[in-house]
C-alpha cells in the first residue's frame, strides 16, 4: 500500500492507518508471529549452546549474545515520499543483539550501550540524509500510525470475547498481527528519533528500590503463579487499575525481573485517575532505575497517595528490554484484584491511556498494614 502525498498529512495519515490496518486484519491465515529470546552460548572447548535462559554461572564460557527476535509474517508495506527522501517499510523480523558481560554474579547487558538492531528491510535513501523537520514529522507519523494499530487490536479483543473457540482462536491471531505490525512501526519511529536519551524520566525519583526476598502477603493482588513466558513488548509503559480506595496509604509493588541487569530493568510508576474518565492522566510517583543482580529475581516500591483511583506499573527506555508478559481474550484465576487490562504508552513516559489486554505479568501489589 502506499501513501504518495507526504504533503498532505492528513492524506498520508488516513491511507497509511487504514491500508495498513486492513492488511493486518486479513492476515489471520498467516504465519504465526511473536517475540524468541534466547542466548547463544559459546564455550572453551569450542562448542555453543542457544539456551532459553541465560547462563547461572561463567564457568567455562567465552562468549553469551543475548538476541531477542521479532517475527513479522506479514507481507508488507511502503509509505513514499514525493519529495528527494523516501522511507521504506517491509514488514519482515527484526533482531537485537546485544553481548553480556559477568558481573560477577550475573550476565547483563551493558548499561550504557544501546543494543545492535538488525532489521532486513528499512532503508532512508536520499543524499545527506533526511532533513530532521522531516524525519521528526515521519517520527510523529509513525508513532499515530502504531497507536492506531494498537487500538484496533483492542477492539477487535472486545469484539472477540464472546466469540466459539474458533472464531476466538482467529480473533487472537489476528490480534498478535496488529501487535507484531505495532512493534515494527515503532521500530521504525524510534530509530527516526531516536530512543528516551538516558535520564529523561520526569520529576525526581521517589521510595527505595529493594530486592524482594520474603513471598508477598497472601492478599497481594496480581499474579498468583508467577509466569516463566517472557517478551519483549511494542510500548514503554504499562499499568494496571487497582481497585478503588479512600485516604491515605502506602502502596507496596513488586515485580519479577526476567534477566539481570539493564536489558531487565524498568522504573516502578503510579499513576491517578483524577477525572474519573477510567484512564490515568496524572503521574503520582516513580522509583529510580530498578534492576536484579540475577535473573528471575524480584525487586520492590513503596509509594503513598490519597487519591481513591490509582494504577500502579512500570516503564522502560530500552526496545529490547524484556518481561515476564502473557495475554489472552478471557482472565483466569491467575489474575486476581487488579484490572484485567493494562494500559500503556507506546514512548516512554507518555500518559498510560491506551487499554492493552486482558494481559499480565509477573507483578504483586499490596496495601501495607501500618
Amino acid at each position: 500500500m502506499y501513501a504518495h502525498d507526504l504533503h498532505d498529512a492528513h492524506f498520508w495519515r488516513n491511507v497509511a492507518i487504514g491500508g495498513a490496518i486492513l492488511l493486518l486484519l486479513a492476515a489471520s491465515a498467516a504465519s504465526e508471529t511473536g517475540t524468541t529470546v534466547y542466548y547463544q552460548v559459546d564455550y572453551a572447548n569450542g562448542t555453543g549452546r542457544d539456551l532459553s535462559t541465560p547462563p547461572k554461572t561463567n564457568q567455562g564460557i567465552l562468549r553469551v549474545l543475548r538476541i531477542t527476535r521479532v517475527e513479522q509474517g506479514l507481507r508488507g508495506y511502503e509509505i513514499l515520499s514525493t519529495g528527494p527522501q523516501a522511507l521504506t517499510l517491509v514488514n519482515r523480523g527484526q533482531t537485537y543483539r546485544t553481548d553480556l558481560r559477568w558481573d560477577g554474579k550475573a550476565w547483563v547487558a551493558p548499561a550504557e550501550a544501546a543494543p545492535t538492531v538488525s532489521v532486513s528491510a528499512p532503508s532512508v535513501s536520499g543524499a545527506g540524509g533526511p532533513a530532521r523537520a522531516e524525519s521528526l514529522r515521519l517520527r510523529a507519523s509513525l508513532l499515530e500510525l502504531a497507536a492506531s494499530l494498537l487500538e484496533s487490536r483492542e477492539k477487535l479483543a472486545a469484539a472477540g470475547r464472546d466469540l466459539p473457540a474458533p472464531q476466538a482462536a482467529a480473533v487472537a491471531k489476528a490480534r498478535e498481527e496488529l501487535a507484531a505490525g505495532a512493534r515494527k512501526v515503532l521500530a521504525e519511529a524510534y530509530k527516526l528519533g531516536g530512543p528516551a536519551p538516558a535520564g529523561a524520566a520526569p520529576g525526581k525519583a521517589t521510595g527505595q528500590v529493594t530486592t524482594r526476598t520474603a513471598p508477598a502477603p497472601q492478599h497481594a493482588a496480581g499474579i498468583a503463579k508467577p509466569l516463566d513466558r517472557v517478551a519483549s513488548l511494542p510500548h514503554r509503559v504499562q499499568v494496571w487499575k487497582l481497585p478503588p480506595a479512600e485516604g491515605e496509604r502506602t502502596y507496596r509493588v513488586s515485580v519479577g525481573h526476567p534477566e539481570a541487569g539493564g536489558a531487565g530493568a524498568f522504573y516502578y510508576v503510579a499513576y491517578a485517575d483524577t477525572t474519573g474518565d477510567g484512564r490515568p492522566d496524572r503521574l503520582l510517583a516513580r522509583s529510580d532505575l530498578a534492576a536484579a543482580s540475577q535473573a528471575g529475581q524480584w525487586t520492590q516500591w513503596a509509594f503513598s497517595t490519597a487519591y481513591p483511583r490509582v494504577f500502579v506499573g512500570k516503564a522502560w527506555d530500552r526496545a529490547d528490554t524484556v518481561h515476564y508478559h502473557t495475554e489472552a481474550v478471557r482472565l483466569d484465576a491467575n489474575w486476581r484484584g487488579l484490572s484485567s487490562q493494562s494500559y500503556v504508552a507506546i514512548d516512554a513516559w507518555g500518559l498510560p491511556t491506551r487499554r492493552w489486554g486482558p494481559a499480565w505479568g509477573n507483578l504483586r501489589v499490596w496495601i501495607a498494614q501500618r
